[in-house]
């Protein structure tokens, strides 16, 4: 059966483990992160309603567990990525923080050829626009990639 056919309310709660209230709650809460403007490009591209049911399924069943919208939010962004669009900086330090390694930052769109020891010289410089972005963690610049770890351009060994 197709999902798109079944009423959003029929689809949520299959286990029947959630009261009416908690699953209007935690719809309450799925809606107002995945309908935010900042995410106005991606909806307009992408259908919503799976996202929102396993976002509220999720969040109810967990009492409310932040980390399942976190998890929507992330699927969002990857349907997003894989549209080509660019989602929102939509992670910060206090919300769903993505950790890190030290003197690296978070991005939400990773170059497909990250500057490492392996490659000082830039040789990948027409790979830097991936065609699909991916979010994870960066080098600060002047630090460059090294066994997954940022270290200063200057640290790096030599090549065979």
């Amino acid at each position: 059966v197709d999902e798109q056919q079944i009423p959003v309310e029929e689809q949520e709660n299959p286990s029947g483990n959630c009261r009416a209230a908690d699953l209007r709650r935690a719809r309450e809460k799925c809606e107002a992160v995945l309908r935010a403007p900042a995410w106005a490009q991606c909806a307009s591209r992408i259908d919503l309603t799976p996202f929102l049911v396993g976002c509220t399924n999720t969040l109810c069943e967990l009492g409310g567990l932040h980390h399942a919208l976190c998890d929507a939010l992330q699927a969002f962004g990857a349907a997003c990525q894989s549209q080509g669009l660019k989602p929102p900086l939509w992670r910060n330090s206090s919300f769903c923080p993505l950790e890190c390694p030290a003197y690296s930052s978070y991005t939400n769109c990773l170059p497909s050829c990250s500057p490492s020891c392996w490659d000082l010289d830039d040789r990948c410089e027409g790979a830097k626009v991936p065609s699909a972005c991916a979010e994870g963690c960066i080098c600060q610049p002047g630090y460059v990639l090294n066994e997954d770890k940022c270290v200063p351009r200057s640290q790096c060994g030599c090549k065979d």
